[in-house]
């Protein structure tokens, strides 16, 4: 194929991929409001989708490296399709696609009736605008929603809007405003533009240079580059790269901060990264830019076949293209954390508009144009942490995104690896018995000095806090509030549970996939439970019975018997199922999926889901009140707390939060505690650094306590004295007064703290 044929490609193998597995993502979120409602008994919907494109011939890829893709739009409708199933898996609904390709010289209109008469209402178009505008005004489309994934221009959303036609295809000025937003962020405001001189170049230019106007960014100079067609897999690379790129980018000298391109049809845009005269970053239709979907989210709910992608082919730095700009593989979905291959990473940015992360569930935080304060230090190892962080007061909270399944930012210091393979069984043995004769030794010393000064009883009360990165537990005195010991357990530890008796501490070993065991007496893990991959929260039945966690991976809570140690049942619910309540009497688990967007009532009894319940974006965690009256569930990026009606299902109000000083997606709730009595509850706001104080009666916030760096969870002490608060960015627990709503003291903890488990206060000599 030759240059010139290269302009007729409407798409590029990367960007068909994200519009078509975008659109369908959208289509399963759209369904609920365009299909009427109906109860939970009512019969289960059969959706058909229909994606329709044009037969093009394939664009040869850059290098022989990298294979050509046949049909890419087809490949990601596919594997989205496959991905929402995993909701119509438990909504008992089925979606189907059904693939129209029309040849080159055919009718796309007549395809397009077909289809239409045929009864189905939901298409996906990667199509040229020609083709789009000719169904979009086609006769009797008014009961039909046409989702575009292909066509750019601002126009369409604008004179030429449809009100059949939902756009997930970005137009220019929004790609042209998330990378401008970016590339002030990153203090790189002097820009050199090169425009193509293709007849689509001209929309994109125009756009860069109304977002820069917006944004504060200035364009010191700006050349057009006239492409001469040449053999694309016959170029030497010599004339085009070593002698073209450097000319063509040499108007500007280095008096610039980063080179803008404009060239839709990637035609010699791709020559450009480490090709520049001056050694500049590359963004705009090369290097850096904004998109709807980057390759990653291919990790995220259903774990898709790889084969597509493969097929499809996928260049050799897609990986990591935007890795830095989408928020770093922490805001990835699923994956393993040792297997993430990457580079040193930011951890958020400023963005608004069409600049998305690498999920369909997207983060938009905006940063003040501060400078970082500089990163705590591990209290114990004495290295800095990885990431963008602010001080606690005084500044804007950090967007610091919350932790995802199997991920961490790279420069974290985590268990290392052997040969490929985790640390062997034998270490670990050996470092957590060392550990615990010592803890062992340790506590019988002061236990026999303290006799021989009072033979009166002690009371102790013991915490345990779970530390992500730390890949341990550590253990603090409540009385001194000092940390008493450091157990090495396994790999990524987040929830822990106490069992009724206080005897045993239940893990929530992630990246191990299993649950450990651990003897509060003697410190030591003494077995494992089959949790399934990737545990991430968990609840114990209130006589001990049972416990319940939720698998990440596979979209499933399994059920364990705590008296044989054996998984006795799994419940299929939706995509990354994660907060785990139970109500007092123990009759039903509640469970929120992530992505899915909702909480799942299940019967304890059966394991059938009694009810969904949908709530805000990214549901975390979920709280009975101690009357079973409501159900408190957090929404992260929603930024509200909804109170459910625990008989009826209802929301009975959704509550929002408000810190004077902070942006809104700042504020993002997670942990939530409420008081036996229900006079008072509080969550845990995240990156806004605050605990929020809510009356429980009235669901109105009365106040906002500061406390560390991303707070996390915030358990009560027995007698609901005291609150402990995990700060995962500033590596501390923070102690609460209840009464007095005021922190105490923040206690200094191993690497990014999870989770409190509090032993109640116990009698000893």
């Amino acid at each position: 194929m030759t240059g010139t044929e290269g302009i007729n490609v409407s798409l590029t193998i990367r960007a068909a991929l994200r519009a078509a597995a975008t659109c369908f993502c959208t289509v399963a979120a759209l369904l609920s409001v365009f299909l009427p409602e109906r109860s939970q008994a009512a019969s289960k919907l059969d959706i058909p989708i229909v994606y329709i494109t044009r037969a093009e011939e394939p664009r040869l890829s850059l290098s022989f490296v990298d294979p050509v893709a046949k049909e890419p739009g087809v490949w990601g409708a596919r594997l989205a399709l496959k991905d929402n199933q995993t909701t119509g898996d438990f909504l008992g609904d089925a979606y189907s696609l059904i693939e129209v390709i029309v040849p080159t010289d055919g009718d796309v209109v007549a395809a397009f009736e077909k289809e239409r008469t045929a009864g189905r209402r939901f298409f996906v178009a990667d199509l040229r605008r020609d083709d789009l505008l000719s169904i979009a005004q086609a006769e009797g489309v008014d009961e039909t929603l046409i989702f575009n994934a292909c066509v750019e221009d601002r126009d369409l959303r604008r004179e030429t809007c449809f009100a059949n036609v939902f756009h997930t295809a970005l137009s220019t000025v929004m790609q042209a405003d998330g990378l401008m937003q970016f590339l002030v962020w990153k203090r790189w405001p002097n820009i050199f533009l090169l425009e193509g001189s293709g007849p689509d170049d001209a929309d994109y230019t125009e756009a860069i240079r109304q977002s820069a106007r917006k944004f504060g960014a200035e364009i010191v100079e700006e050349e057009t580059y006239s492409y001469s067609p040449i053999a694309r897999r016959t170029d030497s690379r010599h004339i085009q790269v070593q002698t073209q790129m450097p000319m063509a980018t040499q108007a500007a000298g280095d008096d610039y901060d980063v080179l803008v391109v404009a060239d839709r049809n990637d035609l010699f845009s791709e020559y450009l990264p480490f090709n520049t005269y001056a050694p500049r970053p590359v963004a705009g239709h090369a290097g850096a830019h904004a998109d709807v979907l980057a390759p990653g989210s291919g990790t995220m709910g259903f774990d898709p076949d790889p084969a597509p992608f493969r097929e499809g082919g996928r260049t050799l730095d897609g990986g990591a293209r935007l890795r830095h700009v989408a928020g770093g593989a922490r805001r990835q979905r699923g994956g393993d954390s040792h297997l993430l291959g990457r580079s040193g990473q930011g951890a958020g940015l400023f963005a608004r508009g069409g600049f998305r992360t690498r999920r369909v569930q997207m983060h938009l935080p905006v940063l003040s144009a501060v400078n970082p304060a500089d990163a705590p230090a591990d209290a114990f190892d004495q290295q800095a942490d990885s990431g963008f962080r602010l001080a606690a007061t005084g500044l804007p909270a950090s967007t610091k995104q919350a932790r995802q399944p199997r991920l961490r930012q790279a420069g974290d210091v985590v268990r290392p690896a052997i040969e490929g393979k985790r640390m062997s069984d034998f270490v670990k043995r050996t470092q957590r018995l060392v550990s615990a004769r010592t803890v062992a030794a340790t506590l019988a010393a002061a236990t026999l000095a303290a006799a021989f000064i009072s033979s009166a009883p002690v009371a102790v009360q013991t915490i345990f806090v779970s530390n992500e990165k730390g890949n341990s537990i550590t253990v603090i005195d409540a009385k001194t509030r000092e940390v008493t010991a450091t157990i090495p357990v396994g790999e990524r530890p987040r929830d822990i549970a106490l069992s009724p008796d206080g005897k045993t501490l239940y893990i929530c070993a992630s990246d191990e996939d299993h649950i450990e065991i651990l003897d509060t007496e003697s410190l030591e893990v003494t077995g494992t439970l089959p949790s399934g991959p990737d545990p991430e929260l968990m609840t114990i039945a209130p006589d001990g019975s049972h416990l319940y966690a939720a698998n990440k991976d596979d979209n499933l809570v399994t059920a364990i018997d705590l008296a044989t140690g054996d998984a006795v049942a799994e419940v299929q619910l939706g995509v990354e199922p994660e907060g785990m309540g139970v109500s007092p009497d123990g009759r039903t688990i509640v469970n929120t999926s992530e992505t899915t967007n909702m909480a799942h009532f299940i019967d304890a009894d059966s394991f059938e889901i009694t009810a969904n319940v949908l709530v805000d974006q990214r549901p975390r965690f979920a709280q009975y009140t101690d009357d079973r009256a409501e159900v408190w569930v957090s929404a992260e990026i929603g930024g509200t707390v909804a109170v459910i009606d625990a008989e009826t299902k209802e929301i009975k109000k959704k509550i929002s939060f408000s810190v004077p000083g902070l942006q809104p997606e700042a504020i993002q709730p997670v942990g939530i505690r409420i008081t036996k009595d229900r006079s008072k509850a509080f969550v845990a706001l995240g990156p806004a650094n605050r605990v929020a104080v809510i009356n429980a009666q009235t669901l109105e916030v009365e106040d906002y306590l500061l406390v560390g760096q991303w707070i996390w969870q915030l358990p009560f002490t027995p007698d609901e004295s005291e609150l402990y608060a995990t700060n995962g960015v500033s590596n501390d627990v923070s102690v609460i007064d209840v009464e007095n709503l005021k922190t105490l003291v923040s206690i200094p903890v191993r690497s990014f703290p999870w989770w409190v488990a509090i032993k109640p206060w116990e009698r000893q000599r």
